[in-house]
């Protein structure tokens, strides 16, 4: 192996960013795929595609495409930000999990769990007297399980 004469003139290897909720946008399709194969087993063809038509998915299978949807639109805000690379959908080597977005900034290398939320994100101390116990909010929701998530356990 020979090391170049200016190691400025050999480019990098491009990195492959990745697919932002394409995890997501897959459980979705293969729960979709799923109840479709169920119903038409069990009613027929025809009358499978009636009861298709006429129900809605479940709320866990829509949660999946929403979760999508905002793991790309949390993309497309941080693909305008400057000096900032975002890698999407890492898989956890050894889990069934991934890590939605990794952004690589001149202040650091941040993980990033998207979600689709609405309200005003708070820190609230719900312990006692003698105790302290800080729970992350989410409007009205308790949600410090999604910072308990991020630790790996």
């Amino acid at each position: 192996m020979a090391c170049p004469e200016d190691p400025a003139a050999t480019e990098a290897a491009p990195i492959d960013g990745g697919t932002a909720g394409a995890s997501a946008q897959r459980e979705h399709d293969r729960r979709v795929a799923k109840r479709e194969a169920a119903t038409r087993g069990r009613f027929g063809n025809r009358l499978g595609g009636i009861v298709l038509a006429l129900t809605d998915e479940p709320q866990s299978t829509r949660a999946w495409a929403k979760g999508a949807r905002g793991e790309k639109e949390l993309d497309a805000a941080l693909a305008g930000v400057p000096d900032v690379v975002v890698l999407n959908d890492r898989r956890v080597p050894g889990t069934r999990g991934n890590i939605d977005h990794l952004v690589v900034a001149p202040a650091g290398l941040f993980v990033v769990d998207a979600k689709r939320y609405q309200g005003s994100l708070r820190i609230r101390d719900v312990g006692g007297f003698f105790h302290t116990d800080n729970r992350l909010y989410v409007g009205r929701r308790d949600r410090s399980h999604l910072a308990d998530n991020m630790a790996g356990r």
